[in-house]
């Protein structure tokens, strides 16, 4: 027992050691990408707790792989079971064996399915619209201190300012001036009353606050009415302009004209107020938040009339779109020299940014699936390797008496096949019980996508049949003649 513990202890620290190596480097490969999306502080490495751990793991793995197996030897007339083991592997040990590597095709069948179930969300959400032209898009952001714009006409002179200032950039096709920019979400919220339309009703919406130039700038198309322009002012009637989704709710006719409820923060107070605002159009709605998320209802208000003192700089560019951006640096230390720019993204970065959360599960129950597969395959390897090692006398006979090379390697695929059979019919089961475990996580596919299902059991089918490939051609190229002389 003791010979058999040591060699199986060492067996395990070298594993070990392989394996918290291997995690080092793949930590380290990972920090860029880790990086984009942890805070600043966050100290990227392997963690010492969880080295414990997983040595924990190794001894304890060390200890049950080598201490049963040595008691079962020891316990036994040590003749009587080399004698058997010449002839043959055992029943109960061979069986053993079969259902350890059924077992680890049918886990590794349960990720697989999972791995592709997101790869499928993670397509569906790259081809879904935004509703907004992004392709060369640049967006910055800018805080107007309190002190320096104590009322609301000194914002509303720099917000058109330094929308005239980036249009008249080098290399600045349009440009437009908001409080939130597609797919980043919403910093204001407001309350709609709305007796003219339906009467009674009273519902939340996204407020986002824009020049004249938003729409344009995006590519966003006025559905009826009109977008705003350089009339709608302080002290002009208030306007607002609605989305598809928020002029659905509203009315089931055209609300082009009709006057309802909003309330809005008024610039410099904490305090929401109820304004009557004039809808003076319907938009085409923009996706304003994660991309999982369906289209929600949002008004928008002109920043010449309710101006905010967070802003979103928007360029279009005719080339590169960080090319732009010291003229964009320039256009606001015109106005303001010490006023910092915040983050500059591309707007396909915040369109990948705002499936970042699926991004990460998919590498992460890839990388698990691929080492599942893996170590399958490796299972359904060993176990074979030793099935035909074990039996080399008795397919030497079987050769001797005529049996053909195809026989023989028909009757380790067979071996194959049933391992692997029941592996996926235990993994199938598996796989529609705990994917729908992921409805939240995916995005218009099902759970129980029968594509995703059958690409995994090929796949595993495929990393199975390859795993018997070794196994197979060593049995096919025992020689009876030696082989009989060797084992007697």
């Amino acid at each position: 027992i003791g010979q058999l513990l040591a060699e199986s202890l060492a067996l395990c620290i070298l594993g070990g050691v392989a394996g918290i190596a291997l995690a080092n480097l793949l930590v380290r490969a990972a920090r860029p990408l880790l990086l984009r999306t942890l805070p600043s502080t966050a100290e990227i490495g392997l963690n010492p707790l969880v080295l414990a751990v997983a040595g924990a793991i190794v001894l304890g793995v060390s200890v049950l792989v080598g201490f049963l197996p040595a008691l079962r030897t020891s316990s036994g007339a040590l003749s009587a079971s080399l004698n058997r083991e010449t002839r043959g592997s055992s029943g109960s040990r061979a069986m053993l064996r079969r259902a350890i590597v059924a077992g680890e095709v049918a886990v590794s069948l349960v990720l697989v399915c999972g791995a592709l179930l997101m790869f499928r969300s993670l397509l569906n959400l790259q081809n879904v619209d935004a509703g907004v032209r992004i392709e060369n898009v640049l967006a910055t952001s800018v805080e107007l201190p309190a002190s320096a714009h104590p009322k609301a006409e000194s914002v509303i002179q720099f917000d058109q300012a330094v929308g005239h200032s980036l249009r008249a950039a080098p290399g600045v096709e349009r440009a437009a001036v908001a409080s939130d920019i597609p797919l980043d979400g919403l910093s204001e919220g407001g309350v709609i009353v709305s007796p003219a339309l339906v009467p009674g009703t009273v519902f939340t919406v996204g407020v986002k606050h824009v020049d004249p130039h938003y729409f344009s700038t995006f590519d966003i198309p006025v559905i009826s009415g009109r977008g705003f322009n350089d009339r709608d002012r302080r002290g002009s009637p208030r306007v607002v302009v609605v989305n598809q989704e928020l002029a659905r709710r509203l009315s089931p006719a055209d609300p082009v004209g009709k006057t309802i409820g909003l309330t809005l923060i008024p610039y410099g107070t904490t305090q929401a107020e109820l304004a009557q605002v004039q809808i003076a159009g319907v938009i085409r709605s923009e996706r304003v938040g994660n991309l999982h998320e369906p289209g929600e209802p949002v008004a928008y208000v002109p920043l010449a009339q309710e101006p905010v003192r967070g802003l979103r700089l928007i360029v279009r560019t005719r080339g590169e779109a960080t090319a732009v951006m010291p003229a964009v640096r320039e256009a606001v230390r015109q106005l303001d020299p010490r006023l910092p720019l915040g983050a500059v993204s591309t707007m396909k970065q915040v369109k990948a940014r705002s499936f970042t959360d699926t991004t990460q599960s998919t590498w992460v129950i890839g990388t698990f699936a691929v080492v599942a597969a893996l170590l399958a395959a490796f299972g359904l390897y060993g176990v074979l390797a030793q099935s035909v090692t074990q039996q080399r006398r008795e397919i030497g006979i079987r050769m001797a008496l005529g049996a053909g090379s195809r026989e023989i390697v028909s009757g380790v695929l067979r071996n194959a096949t049933v391992m692997i059979a029941v592996g996926l019919a235990i993994g199938l089961a598996g796989a529609f019980a705990l994917t729908s475990v992921m409805k939240n996580l995916l995005f218009q596919v099902s759970a129980l996508d029968p594509l995703a299902f059958t690409i995994a059991c090929v796949a595993m089918t495929l990393v199975g049949l390859l795993a018997v490939f070794l196994p197979a051609n060593r049995a096919a190229h025992v020689d009876p003649v030696t082989t009989l002389r060797d084992e007697g």
